[in-house]
């Protein structure tokens, strides 16, 4: 099953989901929500096997704090000469600091809690 290509998009009550069919051979195509944003499912799954997706609340380890899965061009370090490298990946993000995140090569301990529609008062503004 090809995960990565899965969406999934809020009209104002509920999730629509679109992408490819299980079968990996056809394409459901996106509903007619061209004023709804959609998200990405991230490929991964959480501890308990439930798909990732952009827009999801997710607890990372035991620190208890929140963040959001968001897609980015995120930090992954400095050089010798103090120049930053990026790259864009699928990341926890913590506030509105983009880079303080935890990047998503794997999904090793992050449970998801909710999403950014159903639970927004899960997630702390920086500063908060």
């Amino acid at each position: 099953m090809n995960d990565r290509l899965k969406f999934r998009s809020w009209d104002g009550k509920e999730f629509r989901y679109w992408g490819w069919n299980d079968d990996d051979k056809s394409f459901i195509g996106p509903p007619n929500f061209s004023k709804y944003p959609s998200y990405q499912c991230t490929g991964l799954k959480d501890k308990n096997g439930k798909l990732i997706f952009e827009g999801d609340i997710a607890l990372v380890g035991n620190d208890g704090n929140p963040g959001v899965i968001k897609f980015g061009n995120y930090c992954i370090g400095k050089d010798d000469w103090g120049v930053e490298h990026r790259t864009p990946c699928f990341a926890v993000s913590y506030g509105n600091n983009p880079d303080n995140c935890f990047m998503m090569c794997s999904s090793l301990g992050v449970d998801i809690i909710g999403n950014i529609f159903d639970n927004p008062e899960l997630v702390r503004e920086e500063g908060e």
